[in-house]
């Protein structure tokens, strides 16, 4: 790929590549390379709306909906080593950096190497 170059891959083409029938659950694509790259994940729902589900940082996440809102903010967790992740604690934040709620809550008891996990 020439520099500066993007490359789209579907999850046809990604069947293709890797020789595999179609999947039936979220998958966890890992990607390595001598050189430097940026990745993003596109989901288009029933309903055409398309989402880029890694506009987030790591160790936390931005936009968050309130509980009425007709919008559903799904968070995803992944674990991207050889290792089970224990304890997986959360403070959720108001845009001014106060707390809501209580502190260092656990959302996720663990998650297995290489898992990825979704909470609303």
């Amino acid at each position: 790929m020439p520099v500066l170059g993007c490359l789209k891959l579907s999850a046809e083409n990604l069947e293709t590549i890797f020789g595999t029938p179609t999947w039936l659950s979220p998958a966890l694509l890992e990607v390595n390379s001598s050189d430097g790259f940026y990745l993003m994940a596109k989901l288009e729902s029933p309903s055409v709306l398309i989402s880029n589900t890694n506009c987030v940082r790591e160790n936390e996440v931005h936009n968050i909906e309130e509980f009425d809102s007709e919008n559903l903010t799904y968070i995803r967790f992944v674990n991207t080593s050889w290792t089970t992740l224990a304890n997986i604690q959360a403070t959720l934040l108001e845009e001014d950096g106060v707390a809501i709620g209580a502190l260092d809550i656990i959302v996720l008891d663990e998650l297995t190497a290489k898992a990825a996990a979704w909470i609303t």
